[in-house]
């Protein structure tokens, strides 16, 4: 979108409160157990080492752990972007989940860009993705208010989010279809 006063405004920030560059992440314990360490250099050097700890039951393969946590890193390694656009006659347009690039008029991005930031797909550009829409009724003026993340964030707390539902480390919640121990009774099952 660009800018114009009249039509927009726009409060751009960001958050580094859920940061985590390093991530332990430890695999499930009942089949092959493993436990990697995974980093992004870039950012630790940027913003120092701020680790995270991720005990994910459900996937016994490293491969699998090593493609979740880099897209996972994509994400947290960098401070999370915040903020909202309103639209002063209302957009009936914006959805959950867009992502919105922001062009044109005094609007800058105050902190450093890093090498790597959000897998270097939104170098040199301002942009969040919505994770709510509000509209204001105003008497006949309705006003549109779209709440900004991150491009890649789709939940306020990945990490949280990802083992929610997980009470522990005997419980597998999904497993691989190649993996050696479908179909042994150890108390897989699908949810």
């Amino acid at each position: 979108m660009f800018f114009d006063p009249r039509l927009h405004g726009v409060r751009l920030g960001s958050d580094s409160g859920a940061l985590g560059n390093e991530v332990f992440f430890d695999g499930n314990p009942v089949t092959t157990a493993f436990s990697k360490t995974y980093f992004d250099n870039d950012s630790i050097d940027e913003y120092g080492i701020s680790a995270k700890f991720l005990n994910y039951f459900s996937l016994s393969v490293e491969a699998d752990a090593d493609a979740l946590v880099e897209g996972l890193l994509k994400d947290l390694a960098y401070p999370e972007a915040t903020g909202e656009v309103t639209f002063l006659h209302g957009d009936s347009g914006v959805r959950v989940g867009e992502i919105l690039e922001f062009r044109g008029g005094d609007l800058r991005r105050l902190e450093r860009e890093v090498s790597g930031e959000w897998d270097d797909r939104f170098t040199g550009k301002l942009v969040g993705r919505v994770k709510a829409v509000t509209h204001r009724f105003r008497g006949d003026r309705v006003e549109t208010v779209a709440a900004l993340t991150s491009p890649f964030r789709s939940v306020d707390e990945p990490v949280s989010f990802m083992v929610r539902s997980q009470p522990g480390a005997s419980t597998l919640f999904q497993f691989r279809l190649d993996d050696e121990t479908v179909g042994l009774d150890l108390g897989y099952h699908l949810d």
